[in-house]
């Protein structure tokens, strides 16, 4: 294996995914996923009962709305597999202005750092300011 190779599987391993990445992702994918049916439904193009039903697009009409039918991505976003990168927020946010508000939204800094045991709770303390304690 090159010395490349071997620096990605580093840090993937490094960067795990929490639970929070993958909630912003279903957030922000459901927020997309709306708006895109809301767009079918003004321009009168057919959808279908399980889209009005779950109030959100199918996958297929997500790859025809942003012109990638033979990408899996919107799959992967459907399900929390993958993250958006900023290219992808911002390609969204081209035809969806300020989607990605939703992923890139200051909560979930504020979520990720939330306190989770006592040693969480004394660092978390010590990082709030003197006038704010």
């Amino acid at each position: 294996m090159t010395s490349r190779v071997l620096s990605d599987i580093k840090n993937k391993r490094s960067s795990k995914k929490t639970v929070i990445d993958t909630l912003r992702t279903l957030i922000w994918y459901e927020y997309v996923a709306e708006q895109v049916l809301e767009s079918y439904i003004e321009r009168n193009i057919d959808i279908s009962i399980n889209e009005i039903n779950s109030a959100r697009a199918s996958l297929k009409h997500l790859g025809d709305f942003f012109d990638q039918e033979d990408s899996n991505a919107w799959y992967k976003y459907s399900t929390g597999l993958i993250n958006p990168n900023n290219t992808n927020l911002e390609f969204v946010d081209n035809k969806i202005p300020y989607a990605s508000t939703y992923f890139k939204h200051p909560l979930w800094n504020f979520l990720k750092n939330l306190p989770r045991g006592k040693l969480d709770l004394n660092t978390f303390y010590q990082q709030i300011s003197y006038q704010t304690r």
